[in-house]
């Protein structure tokens, strides 16, 4: 099999946040993988130094270097080049496309900085070894016009969140599926817009097509995998990986969860 590569797009202020989940996740599923870091523009030398020290087969994509290599990969999708240029859009859309221009293997996994593992992902582990593609279920479908749930659509599967999703070979990615829902999205108003689930709904209209075509997609068990709605700080929750994003319901015991994941593994860092 292809070498297992995680990618990660973080800025400045995560790093440390980032190093905890990538040294949990090694923790507790055992695997060998190649680390790539897409970085967002803030990073500055001693950043780069920072992560080479502390994650073993790393290698950092400065935004400068990814700005001009994935123009060139983009450059036969109009609204793709659009959508990943466009200064008001998001940095989440460089998740979109970075990650499958960089890749080495195509055998990748993507990794949200603040997905706590807090045992084994044996789900996980198993897609990856029946080479099957796997996402992560949202808490609803954060979806953009005409994708939204009460707008009662039914060309994109629900549920499917962008912070955790496996893709094991070339196939299971599609340029021509992404330039089709933005020219959707666009259509209805999001050319323009400031969005942070734009990027989210072309991963999850690619990620139907995709299945419809028979590439296999499957959702991780829930809620073992989730974005936790909680209201407070559960230490021994018993569930294997939480996204905790920056929600004021999921992310505000962030850092106890982490910190007690992280002693119990005997790990000594601290975010």
């Amino acid at each position: 099999m292809e070498r297992l590569e995680v990618h990660t797009l973080i800025c400045k202020r995560d790093i440390k946040l980032f190093i905890a989940t990538i040294k949990l996740f090694a923790h507790h599923s055992k695997l060998e993988f190649d680390t790539v870091i897409h970085e967002d523009g803030s990073f500055d030398d001693s950043d780069c130094a920072y992560l080479n020290e502390h994650i073993p087969n790393v290698y950092i994509i400065r935004r400068e270097d990814a700005e001009i290599a994935v123009r060139g990969f983009l450059k036969d999708h109009e609204l793709c080049t659009h959508f990943r240029f466009a200064e008001h859009h998001t940095i989440f859309r460089m998740k979109l496309f970075d990650q499958f221009y960089f890749t080495r293997s195509n055998n990748l996994i993507q990794l949200d900085a603040d997905i706590l593992f807090s045992k084994a992902p044996q789900a996980l582990i198993n897609h990856i070894a029946n080479r099957e593609g796997a996402y992560l279920r949202d808490t609803w479908s954060a979806y953009c016009v005409p994708f939204r749930d009460e707008d009662n659509d039914t060309l994109v599967d629900r549920f499917i969140n962008a912070g955790l999703n496996y893709y094991p070979t070339k196939a299971h990615y599609s340029l021509d599926h992404v330039e089709k829902c933005l020219e959707i999205l666009y259509n209805h108003g999001s050319k323009g817009a400031t969005h942070p689930f734009l990027e989210q709904n072309c991963i999850a209209y690619m990620t139907t097509q995709l299945r419809k075509e028979g590439i296999s997609f499957f959702q991780l068990p829930h809620p073992d995998y989730c974005v936790p709605t909680f209201h407070e700080f559960r230490a021994e929750h018993g569930l294997t990986a939480l996204h905790l994003n920056s929600s004021p319901i999921v992310g505000q015991w962030r850092k106890e969860h982490y910190e007690y994941e992280l002693q119990k593994a005997n790990i000594d860092w601290k975010i």
